[in-house]
């Protein structure tokens, strides 16, 4: 109803046929059930004897908030409900990593096997990732050439844990190795785990990531509170609405996939702006000329 005021508006003041309207989401949302959850901060305490702090972090200094978490062995975020992020501290504090048999015990297969767990991922190296579940485990990789592009692979150890064996694109794309950040969301954006590949990867370059980091189930959920979530590597958290209609876009037309980073290149890109202007320091692509092109079936 407002978005129908706003078009309503526009065409009044004789600005609509000269404007793009734009209608996106953030994320998902996924309705859980309460009885698929896994207190990820009482299973470290029960399994580990761990003293886990859980709580957020409300305004303060580094040197408290530091002096506060040296009581602690471990740190559970789980802000969106269905990603926790599990912190480890390492054997001489928090200024040093965890013991890599400490991370490989807790990112164990009893935990994959949890219902409210489908996928845990764990960095390994800077450009290598290892994804369980209670299908299987594998390595992802990435490297870079000498122009600094970046190629990813998915390297199986035991069994299938992304299901790429029944989408006949997808398999191909783990079949033949190395492929681009842009080749792999277009094999994947109909499977059950869109664009993960390079996603999960890049995640753990920043240092917030977690040492272990939990995705949830279809159903599961890491908070009992509140009726649903999101941040999972799952279809319905990682697909959003991205609606574009404007001047000389086909009414009608569908492109296959995008990224929500493609949005503000691709609104230059419309407007007119310089192709330097767009492609300086920014992590999307325009998929203007893919929206100009778009095909349909609209008569």
């Amino acid at each position: 109803e407002q978005i129908g005021r706003v078009v309503s508006a526009m065409k009044q003041a004789g600005l609509a046929a000269s404007t793009y309207f734009i209608l996106v989401s953030d994320h998902g949302h996924v309705a859980h059930d309460p009885d698929v959850y896994l207190d990820i901060a009482g299973w470290l305490r029960e399994r580990f004897g761990l003293r886990v702090y859980e709580d957020e972090f409300h305004k303060r200094d580094f040197a408290r908030r530091f002096a506060k978490l040296d009581r602690y062995d471990a740190v559970v975020l789980s802000g969106a409900y269905r990603c926790g992020a599990i912190h480890l501290r390492g054997p001489s504090g928090w200024h040093t990593p965890p013991d890599p048999r400490t991370v490989a015990a807790v990112a164990n297969s009893e935990l994959c096997r949890h219902p409210a767990v489908e996928l845990v991922a764990v960095r390994e190296a800077d450009d290598r990732v290892r994804i369980t579940a209670d299908a299987g485990s594998a390595l992802i990789e990435r490297r870079a050439d000498r122009d600094g592009a970046k190629e990813y692979r998915l390297v199986a150890e035991r069994g299938d844990p992304l299901a790429s064996s029944r989408d006949a694109a997808f398999a191909d794309l783990v079949a033949t190795g190395w492929h681009t950040s842009r080749e792999w969301p277009a094999a994947t954006a109909a499977t059950r785990y869109p664009d993960f590949i390079p996603q999960v990867v890049e995640m753990f370059d920043s240092p917030r990531a977690g040492d272990v980091v939990l995705f949830a189930s279809e159903r599961g959920t890491f908070k009992r509170d509140g009726k649903g979530g999101h941040g999972s590597c799952l279809a319905a958290d990682m697909n959003v609405p991205f609606f574009f209609s404007g001047p000389n876009l086909p009414r009608g037309g569908r492109i296959e996939y995008a990224r929500l980073v493609d949005l503000a290149p691709t609104v230059l890109e419309l407007l007119g702006a310089a192709p330097d202007t767009w492609t300086a320091d920014m992590d999307g692509v325009s998929i203007a000329q893919r929206l100009l092109k778009a095909p349909t079936d609209a008569p």
